[in-house]
């Protein structure tokens, strides 16, 4: 299939008879693509680390806790 392929689409509806939509070209280069997705992995990857580095705190501070604050957050985490 060439990049100036046109698609038609041929849809049912309701059972009968079909409703042609009209012909779209669509055209996409995979590099585009290949270089947004390299992009999101790499904000995952930092975004990992931070939530990463944010439970570990948490769990200091939690080690910390008791009484009423430790069992408030306890209950709203256990939904």
């Amino acid at each position: 299939m060439s990049d100036n392929a046109i698609v038609a689409i041929v849809v049912r509806e309701h059972g009968e008879g079909t409703v042609e939509l009209p012909t779209t070209v669509i055209k996409a280069e995979f590099a585009t693509f290949a270089d947004a997705e390299r992009v999101f992995r790499e904000a995952l990857r930092q975004y990992e680390r931070i939530l990463d580095t944010l439970s570990v705190q948490l769990a200091k501070s939690l080690a910390e806790w008791d009484g009423d604050g430790r069992r408030a957050y306890e209950a709203a985490h256990a939904r």
